[in-house]
């Protein structure tokens, strides 16, 4: 026997794309490719929850239907050693359909991870797009309640999971999670749901894989917002100029990174040329970092003085 067969754990899983009519060959290909495009995040999801470690895992498809798209997979988790396995299946005893080792439900812990992950996902490029449509959000929301229910898990440990399982490769899950949905987004598309029926209340609504951005662009525009009455700490100035040579600090904000420092034209900037921390309003501007969305800030002008 391979030793390493004794740390996995096989989950069987399976997706329904309910459809008006059959799904064509390339979206039944795209639909199976976004899922082992998602799975490398799944080892990082599961160790989240569970306190297992997870190592990693493997994807595998038992069988297609068409018509109304049915996949049937099966998903490995490989654990560091026999402790962790143990501890993996401890877990899935505790969540809804552990009783019995019904985790093992094409309906269970495996599809769900894929649903929250694609959903928050969805959700998330949604967002930074700027477009924050009703039926995704509507969609997440619902997801996420259901799966906190699959997975006997509070808001927090689900969220910590999902920050978990995005931030193997934020870009790489965001783009599988649409194209996982976008097989359903067409005229004679319907909901996707885990399981191969419409039992399970883990389902991404066929508006919300309409409404899906079409590409996975997580840098919104950059943007602006105002602080007033906020420390700035000046590292270096520029009597000559209020629009070259000053960069400071602002402590509040970006303790440890020095900031171009501009003045808003007409403004006395004579106290800043005399005193290395002064109070000021400020309208700071941000991009957002590639990887992580988050916004970073990159210069600061200096409205008021006080």
């Amino acid at each position: 026997m391979n030793p390493k067969m004794d740390f996995e754990v096989r989950l069987p899983l399976a997706f329904y794309y309910e459809s008006k009519t059959p799904l064509p060959i390339p979206d039944v290909i795209r639909a199976l490719s976004a899922l082992d495009r998602m799975s490398p995040a799944m080892p990082a999801f599961f160790s989240s929850l569970s306190g297992a470690q997870v190592q990693s895992c493997e994807l595998r498809v038992e069988k297609v239907e068409s018509g109304s798209l049915k996949e049937y997979l099966e998903l490995v988790l490989k654990c560091l050693n026999q402790v962790e396995k143990d501890k993996l299946e401890k877990w899935l005893m505790t969540t809804k359909f552990g009783t019995g080792l019904r985790y093992t439900a094409i309906a269970g812990v495996a599809a769900a991870a894929f649903i929250v992950v694609a959903a928050s996902a969805v959700s998330l490029v949604d967002k930074a797009a700027g477009n924050n449509a009703p039926s995704i959000q509507a969609t997440n929301s619902v997801v996420m309640v259901a799966g906190q229910d699959m997975f006997n898990s509070s808001p927090q440990e689900l969220n910590k999971a999902i920050e978990a399982a995005l931030s193997t490769d934020r870009k790489r899950v965001a783009a599988a999670a649409l194209d996982f949905v976008k097989p359903a987004a067409g005229q004679n598309g319907g909901d996707i749901y885990a399981g191969d029926d419409k039992s399970s209340p883990l389902v991404i609504s066929h508006a919300a894989s309409r409404d899906a951005p079409d590409k996975a662009v997580l840098s919104p525009v950059s943007q602006e917002l105002k602080y007033q009455n906020v420390d700035v700490d000046i590292r270096s100035l520029n009597r000559d100029s209020d629009k070259t040579g000053w960069v400071a600090r602002i402590p509040t904000i970006a303790n440890k990174k020095k900031l171009p420092m501009y003045f808003e034209a007409g403004l006395d900037n004579s106290k800043a040329g005399t005193s290395q921390v002064i109070k000021a309003d400020i309208t700071v501007s941000y991009d957002a970092d590639p990887d992580s969305g988050a916004l970073v800030p990159k210069s600061f002008t200096v409205t008021a003085i006080h």
